[in-house]
C-alpha cells in the first residue's frame, strides 16, 4: 500500500472540479426540499431557536441521530436561511467525498486510478444530485469512505493519528446513522488481525485499536446520553424497534403505507412513524429471534435479486461501464499479498455496507447510495487497465514515424480515459434524470413550496401543526408536522378529530399513499370542522389544497 510520497496537488485540483459541478447544479437544479429534507432541516431550526433536537414533530427527535441536522445548523447561522444551509452542507460534503475516494484508490491502486475515481466521482450525475438532496447517504458516504482511508493507513501500524482520525470519521458515521457504530468495531478488527498475520508488534496494535475505540466512543457518547435521557435506557439507537414493528406488519400482510401509517379501530398508532418517539423502545409485538430473523433469508433474497438485476446495472450508476470496469480491476492481473491486504480491509467495510441495506424491509435506492462509491474505487483500477490496454495496442498497431509513435504513447491513454469517464457520466445523467429520490426537489413540487409560504404568511405560528403526508409544506410554513393516517375516509376522520390538527394538506402528486386522498381532492373533506382556505394549480394535473381545521 505503500505509495510515492512526490508532492502533487491533482486532488485538490479534482476537488475544485467536483465542487464547481455542484455550483454549477445548485444554480440550475433542484427548486424544492425534499420530505427528508424538510425533516432534517426543520431540527436545524430547532437547534438554532433554541428548543433543542426537537423532530419535525415538535417533540425530542429520538428517530434521527444530530449530525446532520447539526451540520445544517452551523451553515445556516451563516447563511441565514436553512434551506440554502441543507443544500451547502449537502453539496460540500459530496465535493469532499471525492478526496477519501482519491486517497483509498491511490494507496491500493496507484496514482492514475486515483485520479480516475476522483473523476468518476466528481463527474457522476447521481453523486451530484445527491450532493444537492437533503438526505443523509451524502454526508455519511463522506464520512465512511474517510474512515475507510484512515483505517486502511491505520493497519500500517506507522502513525498514531491514522487510528484517531480512523475514530473520528467513525463516530461521525455513527453521529450520522447508528448503524456506523459498528464501523469502528470492523476497524479494531482489521488492525488486530492485520498484525497479527503481519507479525507486527502487539502493543503497536493494540495502541491503535485502543485508539480507534476511544475515539468513536467520545464522540457517540453525547447521543447515547440524550436518547437516556428521553427513553430512559442506555442505548445506540431509537430506530430499530420502529423498523421491527414496520416488518413485521408487512410480513403480516399490509402495504408500506399501512405498516408504518395504519391506525387501527380505537385510533391507536399501530404505524410507528405517526409517533415514532412511543416506538423507540417499546415494540407491540414480542422480540424474539424468530421476529428479528425469521424471514430474514427471504429479505435478502428479495433485496438481493432486486440490487443485482435493477440497481448495480442501472444506467445512474454508469450501466455497463462500471460493470466491465469492475471486471477488469478485479481480474485483469493476479493479486499481491500487499493489494489482498488492502482489498480485505475495504471489502470488509464495503461489505458490512452492502449487508445492511440487504437486509432491509424495503429496498430503495437511495439505501445502496454508500456502497456506490466502493463500485467506484473498484473501478477505477479497471478502468486503468482499460486505459492502458488502449496505449499499448495502438502503440503496438503502430508503424508510423517516430514523433506520430511518440504522439500516440502519449495522449491514446488519455483519450481512452476522457471517453470512458464521458461516456460514464452520460449513462449516469440518463438513469439520474428520474431517480424518484432526486425528483422530489425538481419543478412538480413546486407546488408544495408556494403551498407553504403561502400557509407562513396567513398563519404565522410556529406551533401549527400540518397534516400532510409529506414534510414540505410544514416545513416551508414554519409549522410542525403530522402524519395522515393509512385508513378508510371513516377512520382518518375520527383521527383528525382526535389530533384536532391545525391544517391538512392534500396534494395530487400524492394521492395513491391514503385510500381517501383521491375523493378528498375532488370533493372536499367530509366534516363540518374542515374549512378550505387555499387551492392552487401548477400544471393540468398538479393542485394543492389546504383545509383549515376548526
Amino acid at each position: 500500500m505503500n505509495v510515492s510520497t512526490r508532492r502533487d496537488w491533482s486532488w485538490l485540483v479534482l476537488f475544485a472540479f467536483a465542487l464547481v459541478l455542484r455550483l454549477v447544479w445548485l444554480a440550475v437544479g433542484p427548486v424544492v426540499i425534499e420530505n427528508e429534507g424538510g425533516a432534517y432541516t426543520t431540527v436545524a431550526e430547532h437547534l438554532l431557536r433554541g428548543e433543542g433536537f426537537a423532530s419535525v414533530y415538535g417533540v425530542p427527535d429520538t428517530m434521527y441521530t444530530l449530525m446532520y441536522p447539526f451540520m445544517i445548523a452551523v451553515v445556516t447561522f451563516f447563511t441565514g436561511n436553512s434551506e440554502i444551509g441543507m443544500r451547502l452542507t449537502s453539496l460540500l460534503s459530496g465535493a469532499a467525498t471525492v478526496l477519501p475516494i482519491y486517497f483509498i484508490a491511490l494507496t491500493l491502486y496507484g496514482r492514475s486510478a486515483a485520479k480516475i475515481a476522483a473523476l468518476l466521482a466528481a463527474v457522476s450525475p447521481l453523486l451530484i444530485g445527491f450532493s444537492l438532496a437533503g438526505y443523509t447517504e451524502t454526508p455519511y458516504m463522506l464520512f465512511v469512505m474517510s474512515g475507510t482511508y484512515f483505517t486502511l493507513r491505520s493497519v500500517e501500524l506507522v502513525h498514531l493519528r491514522y487510528p484517531v482520525l480512523a475514530g473520528v470519521f467513525w463516530g461521525c458515521a455513527y453521529l450520522t446513522r447508528p448503524e456506523g457504530i459498528v464501523f469502528a468495531g470492523l476497524a479494531i478488527a482489521a488492525i488486530v488481525v492485520t498484525a497479527w498475520l503481519q507479525k507486527q508488534p502487539w502493543r503497536k496494535a493494540a495502541t491503535a485499536a485502543l485508539l480507534v475505540g476511544l475515539t468513536t466512543a467520545v464522540l457517540a457518547l453525547p447521543y447515547v446520553l440524550y436518547l437516556k435521557e428521553h427513553t430512559g435506557q442506555y442505548r445506540l439507537e431509537g430506530k430499530n424497534i420502529i423498523n421491527y414493528v414496520i416488518i413485521h406488519r408487512m410480513e403480516a400482510g399490509m402495504t408500506y403505507n399501512e405498516a408504518s401509517w395504519g391506525i387501527d379501530e380505537n385510533l391507536e398508532e399501530g404505524g410507528p412513524l405517526l409517533t415514532p418517539i412511543n416506538f423507540a423502545t417499546h415494540s407491540p409485538y414480542p422480540v424474539t429471534f424468530s421476529g428479528l430473523f425469521g424471514h430474514l433469508p427471504q429479505r435478502i433474497a428479495h433485496n438481493a435479486s432486486a440490487y443485482l438485476q435493477e440497481f448495480l446495472p442501472s444506467f445512474s450508476y454508469g450501466g455497463p461501464v462500471l460493470l466491465v470496469c469492475l471486471a477488469l480491476g478485479f481480474f485483469r492481473h493476479a493479486w499481491t499479498p500487499t493489494r489482498l491486504r488492502g482489498e480485505l480491509v475495504v471489502g470488509l467495510i464495503g461489505g458490512y455496507v452492502l449487508a445492511i441495506f440487504m437486509m432491509v424491509h424495503i429496498i430503495w435506492f437511495r439505501y445502496t447510495m454508500p456502497f456506490f462509491p466502493f463500485l467506484i474505487v473498484w473501478a477505477s483500477n479497471g478502468a486503468q487497465e482499460f486505459c492502458t490496454w488502449c496505449e499499448q495496442t495502438a502503440t503496438g498497431l503502430c508503424t508510423a514515424p517516430s514523433r506520430l509513435r511518440e504522439f500516440a504513447e502519449r495522449w491514446t491513454w488519455r483519450s481512452a480515459c476522457f471517453g470512458l469517464i464521458s461516456v460514464f457520466a452520460a449513462l449516469g445523467y440518463v438513469g439520474a434524470k428520474y431517480n424518484s429520490d432526486l425528483t422530489q426537489g425538481y419543478g412538480e413540487y413546486r407546488v408544495l413550496k408556494d403551498a407553504g409560504l403561502w400557509l407562513r404568511d396567513y398563519a404565522p405560528n410556529t406551533k401549527k401543526v400540518v397534516m400532510d403526508v409529506s414534510t414540505q409544506v410544514a416545513y416551508y410554513s414554519g409549522g410542525y408536522f403530522g402524519g395522515l393516517p393509512n385508513a378508510d375516509s371513516a377512520l382518518a376522520l375520527r383521527y383528525l378529530e382526535k389530533k384536532a390538527p391545525d391544517f391538512i394538506v392534500i396534494w395530487s402528486g400524492s394521492l395513491e399513499k391514503r385510500p381517501y386522498l383521491k375523493d378528498w381532492l375532488e370533493h372536499g373533506i367530509p366534516s363540518p370542522h374542515a374549512q378550505l382556505v387555499h387551492e392552487a394549480v401548477l400544471g393540468a394535473d398538479n393542485r394543492v389544497k389546504i383545509y383549515r381545521w376548526h
